[in-house]
């Protein structure tokens, strides 16, 4: 089977920076996408479908990819090849799907939040590029039964077209280890949208601390700014470096793959901030459309996971390794939990992530779709 995978995410280069013109590979030791979704939904499953024999390729697509460099592209597709696009929210990944269609190949499209019914005036001609993609499509795919259900409804699809993998998980499995400990190390990570519930339960948390406790906080964000207003941080990063205290140590990564990796294995507690009463219009909406994403992570990872709010996509976990807490509960919480108890509840939870978003896992989920529509 052809697989052809295109993204709207460029890839990295050894410097951090976005890079067009690098090829996109998923190295163990440097995954060169900063993009977690095209990781999650292309490159994780992608490589486990190439290694079963199948021809993968990836390809970057952007405002800036020309007509010619598209129709190069197109040459190398084939009829009844697979066609999947991921963050399609360029013109240009619309007129590569056209030629694809002309090839006579079969296009899915990636759905992996509710950016169709984003209300932001400054979204719009992406969101109509979202919507129109996803009309023409042979199929789509949702990272949950939510947005399924929603993408569903509001665009008048045909039910049986749209199918649900949940986004692959990007930590590697450990056992859980946790065990009461003088003070705790807390990570997560997040977009800009999240550093203000991030901000605010870590605030609350450092006013409930006595002097004798302490708190290491690691953050892997993709550290959006005052001055990178486009992605409307609203100086709240700054809020969170400004926490730092002699007993309350914040340390902020930049968001790439190997500080995820890192992060969760030197922590005792993923938290996931997730106080919709904070967020605003969309974003607060979405909230129940998320994947199990962070959740999972954690759990794989070994880690209790900590949230404020259970979403539909995490109760597949209730009373497996998460748990509700507000930040005046959580530091007294697992100082009086049984260690056993808590890492026995994390090998539950394992369980479950590993059956619906373990890489082997999505790819095979991929491959029967996929295997549906090349017929």
């Amino acid at each position: 089977m052809n697989i052809h995978y295109f993204l709207n995410t460029a890839p990295i280069g050894k410097d951090n920076k976005a890079n067009p013109n690098l090829p996109i590979t998923e190295d163990a030791n440097f995954p060169n996408l900063n993009g977690a979704t095209s990781r999650f939904a292309a490159t994780y499953p992608g490589e486990h479908i190439k290694n079963q024999g199948n021809n993968v390729s990836y390809y970057y697509i952007g405002k800036e990819t020309s007509t010619e460099n598209l129709r190069k592209i197109a040459n190398q597709i084939s009829k009844n090849d697979i066609c999947f696009f991921i963050k399609n929210q360029d013109i240009n990944c619309q007129k590569m799907m056209q030629l694809a269609k002309e090839k006579g190949a079969k296009c899915g499209v990636h759905v992996p939040d509710p950016h169709i019914i984003n209300p932001d005036e400054n979204f719009t001609e992406k969101k109509d590029i979202l919507r129109q993609m996803s009309k023409e499509a042979d199929f789509n795919v949702a990272s949950s039964e939510e947005l399924k259900k929603l993408i569903t409804q509001e665009l008048d699809l045909i039910p049986k077209t749209v199918h649900v993998v949940f986004d692959s998980i990007d930590t590697k499995y450990a056992l859980p280890n946790f065990e009461i400990k003088k003070y705790f190390k807390i990570g997560t990570t997040g977009y800009p949208h999240t550093h203000e519930p991030t901000f605010n339960y870590l605030n609350a948390l450092k006013t409930e601390l006595s002097h004798e406790e302490k708190i290491e906080f690691n953050f892997v964000t993709a550290g959006q700014r005052t001055d990178q207003v486009h992605h409307k941080a609203q100086n709240v990063l700054e809020k969170i470096e400004e926490l730092n205290a002699d007993n309350f140590t914040i340390k902020i990564l930049p968001y790439s793959t190997q500080n995820v990796l890192k992060t969760v294995e030197e922590i005792d507690i993923w938290l996931i901030a997730n106080n919709s009463s904070l967020l605003k219009g969309h974003k607060k909406e979405g909230q129940k459309y998320k994947s199990i994403g962070r959740a999972a992570a954690g759990l794989y990872a070994g880690k209790p996971v900590v949230c404020e709010e259970i979403i539909p996509s995490y109760s597949l976990f209730k009373n497996k390794g998460i748990y509700t807490l507000q930040p005046s509960e959580l530091i007294s919480f697992f100082k009086k939990q049984s260690p056993k108890k808590v890492n026995e509840e994390i090998k539950k939870g394992q369980k479950i992530a590993q059956q619906l978003g373990s890489p082997e896992r999505t790819a095979k989920l991929y491959l029967d779709i996929f295997k549906q529509y090349q017929k």
